[in-house]
């Protein structure tokens, strides 16, 4: 079984085909008149051209003859001959350029080139002959004839442009030229068989006045004769025709035309005529017969060629008859066949479509408000995670302050106890100086004593030395007043001792308090030290406590800075899925449009959605409504909207809209239907 693509391709080439030969036809047809549109436009042209340069010639023939037979006027007429031969020439080379471009158009028409190469020898002959009108080496007749010769061969070359070239030129130039050419040729030959029969009967000479005049209906006859002679070398000449010109050759250009020249010789000479009137009108009238046989062969011809006409347009209306009933014929079946093969089945497609459709519209309004509330939900989330990560980062940094400050007081501690060491151990040296001092207090004391026992030994000493100094009488003054020196010198000692006795006895005694200070001092500095070491550790401890709950509490705000990125990147992500949902939401609802478009389409309502349609329309629509739409799941706080104003209500919240232009245009797709 065919596809349905397959089955309307095939009937769309079908359709094709005859559109393609109906407009191969026109297209041929058109091509056919621009050609021949083309080849008018050059024969008219060069038609022109020729015509201009013959009228410009036939003055130049006649002021050339008028230089050759009268050389009083040869000076003056010489520049006004040699502008007419420049104006001709010039119109004859506007010829040859248009000849060539027609050539090269019709190459298979020999005959033109043939003309054409006739024309050019005596175009030729004529410049070549033209010095010798201004020297006086050519006569009249000569120049005359040369000058008419290319007169003719430029006409014949007119004429031959405008040869047929199928049945409808055949017959227009058969009947508009050649025919012409024959009643303007029996016309005048017939004037002349009146005026010479006339004279014949009279048996006078031809006046003067009468001569002129046939010598004018000669020149006209001539030229139609060699006009209608032409067209016998043809080569699309029939031969019918052919057979007709040699007649008239045979009869008019021969026997006729010597009988003429023996008229007008007897008529010059004065002798009698050879025939009488009625032999003359006989033998005039079988001539010019012969020249209208010819029009009678061109009507005979000219009937063939319409009938080949009537027959070939007859073929060809039966043939666009028979192409219009096949077209008829063709489209009919086509309609058919796609009201049964491709309508049906889109009724019935159509009809799970619009099903499809509204499902659709319906979960899809849901999943746009579900989306929505998440989004709204990972917002506020986010939002409270980004206020705990920053109170966790100022925690985290007074906790790494604290433990700077602990360690910061953990190293003063440790040298305040080294400090405290030094100071127990300097009150421990003096405790044992100030001991030391007291020993030698003791010992200066016991010196102290022998001095002052020493100063009592000398005082009496002195004392008993005065006595016996005394007792010595004037012998021992003398040594009384020295030992009265000595004894006062024992008494100052003995003085002086005193007082460094008691005074180092105070020493002795603050030495004693200074000791007991000391060893006091060394005491509390030695509890100050234990306690210091206790410090010391605790702090210590402390810092260790304070260094670790800072890497802990940097781990946690560092976790909290992920949970904080993965929770913004989640409300990202959801405001994305609300927004991907709302543009869901709205391809849905055009989608919707699509297949009520579709419907009317396909059952030629305008709005299958309003009150119009046809019955079959009708019934799709109402076959494709849904169920009822399950009531949506609630999400945290957030309650799913049920109805579809609620629905867009909801959407109307979301921070992302969807774009117009990103909703798939899908109604586009059955335009080209």
């Amino acid at each position: 079984m065919k596809s349905l693509q397959a089955k309307m391709v095939s009937m769309l080439s079908l359709m094709l085909l005859i559109s393609l030969i109906l407009v191969s036809i026109l297209i041929w047809d058109a091509l056919e008149e621009s050609e021949l549109a083309e080849r008018y436009d050059l024969e008219n042209s060069l038609a022109g051209h020729l015509n201009a340069a013959a009228a410009w010639q036939a003055i130049e023939r006649g002021v050339g003859a008028t230089i050759i037979s009268n050389k009083a006027l040869a000076q003056s007429l010489q520049n006004k001959f040699s502008n007419l031969g420049a104006k001709g020439d010039e119109d004859v080379d506007k010829a040859i350029e248009v000849a060539r471009e027609f050539m090269a158009v019709e190459s298979h028409n020999q005959d033109l080139k043939n003309f054409f190469a006739r024309w050019q020898s005596s175009y030729e002959k004529l410049k070549s002959q033209r010095s010798g009108v201004t020297s006086g080496g050519v006569s009249e007749k000569s120049w005359v004839a040369i000058a008419t010769e290319n007169i003719n061969n430029e006409f014949i070359f007119r004429n031959i442009a405008f040869a047929p070239q199928n049945l409808k030129e055949q017959v227009t130039y058969y009947n508009s030229v050649l025919r012409a050419d024959v009643a303007t040729l029996a016309e005048y030959a017939g004037r002349e068989r009146a005026q010479l029969g006339g004279v014949i009967v009279s048996g006078k000479p031809i006046p003067p006045a009468t001569l002129a005049k046939l010598k004018e209906f000669r020149v006209v006859v001539e030229n139609a004769s060699i006009k209608v002679v032409t067209v016998k070398s043809l080569t699309s000449t029939p031969p019918e025709l052919v057979n007709a010109i040699d007649a008239y050759e045979k009869e008019f250009m021969g026997e006729y035309q010597q009988l003429r020249e023996q008229i007008y010789k007897a008529s010059e000479e004065g002798a009698p005529y050879p025939v009488n009137g009625v032999a003359w009108i006989a033998r005039a009238t079988k001539g010019i017969n012969s020249a209208l046989e010819i029009s009678k062969v061109v009507g005979k011809l000219s009937s063939n060629a319409i009938d080949n006409l009537k027959s070939i347009d007859k073929k060809n209306e039966l043939i666009s008859v028979g192409l219009l009933l096949a077209a008829i014929i063709v489209f009919v079946f086509v309609f058919l066949f796609i009201r049964r093969a491709v309508v049906q089945p889109l009724n019935r497609s159509i009809g799970v479509l619009a099903a499809g459709a509204s499902q659709i519209t319906s979960a899809s309004g849901q999943i746009a408000s579900t989306s929505q509330s998440l989004a709204q939900g990972s917002t506020e989330q986010a939002s409270s995670l980004e206020e705990t990560s920053s109170a966790l980062e100022q925690m985290a940094s007074m906790t790494r302050q604290n433990a700077d400050n602990a360690n910061q007081a953990s190293s003063l501690a440790t040298e305040s106890r080294g400090e405290a060491e030094k100071g127990a151990k300097v009150m421990g040296e003096m405790n044992a100086s100030m001991q030391a001092m007291n020993k030698s207090s003791e010992e200066i004391s016991k010196i102290i004593k022998v001095i002052e026992e020493i100063a009592f030994q000398t005082n009496l000493l002195a004392l008993n030395a005065a006595v016996e100094a005394a007792r010595a009488g004037e012998h021992g003054k003398g040594f009384a007043v020295v030992a009265e020196e000595v004894r006062n010198l024992a008494q100052r000692s003995a003085t002086a001792a005193k007082d460094t006795a008691s005074l180092i006895e105070d020493s002795v005694q603050k030495v004693k308090e200074g000791g007991d200070m000391a060893s006091r001092a060394n005491t509390a500095l030695s509890g100050i030290v234990d306690s210091i070491k206790k410090v010391t550790d605790l702090v210590a401890e402390i810092a260790a406590a304070s260094s670790d709950q800072a890497q802990g509490v940097e781990q946690v705000n560092k976790a909290v800075s992920e949970m904080d990125k993965v929770t913004q990147q989640n409300a990202a992500n959801a405001e994305q899925s609300a927004a991907a949902a709302e543009e869901l939401s709205a391809q849905a609802e055009s989608f919707d449009d699509v297949v009520n478009g579709l419907i009317g389409l396909v059952s030629g309502a305008e709005n299958s959605g309003g009150g119009g349609g046809s019955g079959e329309s009708k019934k799709l629509v109402a076959s494709s409504r849904p169920a009822p739409a399950r009531k949506p799941a609630q999400f945290g706080s957030a309650v799913m909207p049920k109805e579809k104003g609620a629905r867009k209500a909801a959407s109307a919240k979301s921070k992302v809209k969807p774009v117009n232009e990103d909703v798939f245009p899908m109604d586009d797709d059955f335009d080209d239907f």
